[in-house]
């Protein structure tokens, strides 16, 4: 049984579930992106219907109840909070009369801090701020507390408190020009550098869905005893309804890594970065030179811009493949971590069971990086991984 539950500010509108089509929402472990990124769900409405839905209950306007950043959804998926968040942008409209419909689209909340610079919390500023042999937690809390700080002072007090916080290791970092707050959060997740990998999880209170737990936890996910098939050979096994490898031109042979600071001409004093450089020359034998450059800017020492140069070069190696495995209305609870004997949630492990006559084989554990679900009518959950090998 699903609920979609929408609010404005804390005043419940109604569930709007029967009549929302084309559910659509996107989850994503930003411990392994490559940049800021933040859940998102997405659906449809008709304009008629919501409107007569609201007018029973509310004298105001309908569309004045869909407000950016006021308006939020509660999604349930057999009583477990599978998605909470706000309104990211004025909803678009589409057909006409009585055919219109609006596209909402939510994002969770760990997106609103992409709605403030990481700064001097004196000085708005400026953008220098040092974390000198820091644990990880703590200064991923700082910047957080900071945002809070500054959003109650403009008049919005947020109801965001810290959940479970794992003890990271220290970490020294550096912030010479103004980002975003995810995107440093993020960019501090994905590194090699330090902490290690870890993540920012944003929690809703089942007990009161205005209330939002931020967790900070190392490598998020569990190891479940959990086996997909492809394809099926039995009514009593968890199967594949499709599979496939993707095409991909992420390759290079030759990897050069920026890290934090600007680079330029050395001679003029403007190269401040430190640069890394990895090669491996199996790759121009096997399919060809090709040199690619990146900036990693959570990274300051040599050693680390080093050490993730060779990491990156060993990812854009054409002999990396992972299946893309996609669901339709399996016994499973998607999204649900707790559920150790059948739920499988971003960030947890299972095994994949290749048997097909094609000559490839790609089983083995698989890490989820990404869950990419639809829902019909009907309620029947369509369900896509973005995977991971498990190493």
């Amino acid at each position: 049984m699903n609920r979609l539950l929408l609010y404005l500010g804390d005043t419940l509108i109604g569930d709007i579930n029967k009549f929302a089509k084309n559910r659509h929402l996107t989850e994503t472990l930003k411990s392994e992106s490559d940049s800021a990124t933040a859940d998102t769900f997405t659906f449809d409405i008709n304009w008629k219907v919501y409107q007569e839905f609201v007018r029973k209950s509310f004298d105001d306007e309908p569309a004045s109840m869909l407000k950016v950043g006021k308006t939020r959804v509660v999604f349930e998926t057999d009583g477990y909070v599978r998605f909470a968040g706000y309104l990211a942008a004025k909803p678009a409209r589409s057909g006409l009369g009585a055919d219109q419909t609006l596209s909402l689209t939510f994002y969770e909340y760990f997106a609103r801090l992409s709605g403030d610079l990481v700064c001097d919390p004196n000085n708005l500023t400026s953008p220098m701020r040092v974390f000198t042999n820091t644990p990880a937690n703590v200064y991923v809390q700082a910047l957080i507390n900071e945002f809070l700080t500054r959003a109650r002072n403009a008049g919005e007090a947020l109801n965001w408190t810290w959940g479970t916080i794992n003890q990271l290791r220290n970490k020294t970092i550096t912030y010479k020009d103004f980002q975003t707050i995810s995107k440093a959060l993020c960019d501090a997740m994905n590194n090699v550098e330090g902490a290690g990998k870890f993540d920012v999880v944003f929690r809703t209170d089942p007990t009161d869905y205005t209330h939002q737990f931020i967790d900070i936890l190392k490598p998020r996910g569990k190891g479940k005893n959990i086996v997909i098939k492809y394809p099926s050979d039995g009514v009593y096994k968890l199967w594949a309804s499709d599979y496939s490898i993707e095409e991909t031109n992420e390759y290079a042979s030759n990897v050069l890594i920026a890290g934090n600071g600007q680079v330029g001409n050395p001679a003029t004093g403007e190269q401040t970065a430190k640069l890394g450089l990895a090669n491996n020359p199996d790759f121009v034998r096997d399919y060809c030179y090709w040199r690619a450059y990146e900036t990693a800017s959570n990274l300051n020492s040599q050693s680390a811009v080093d050490s993730y140069a060779q990491t990156r070069l060993s990812q854009l190696d054409f002999k990396i493949e992972t299946p893309q495995i996609s669901l339709v209305g399996r016994p499973i609870a998607w999204g649900n971590a707790n559920n150790m004997d059948n739920g499988l949630a971003v960030g947890d492990t299972f095994y994949f069971e290749e048997n097909t006559d094609d000559g490839s084989d790609h089983s083995g554990y698989y890490r989820i990086i990404g869950l990419d679900t639809t829902w019909d009518d009907n309620g029947v959950a369509t369900v896509a991984l973005t995977l991971m090998e498990d190493q």
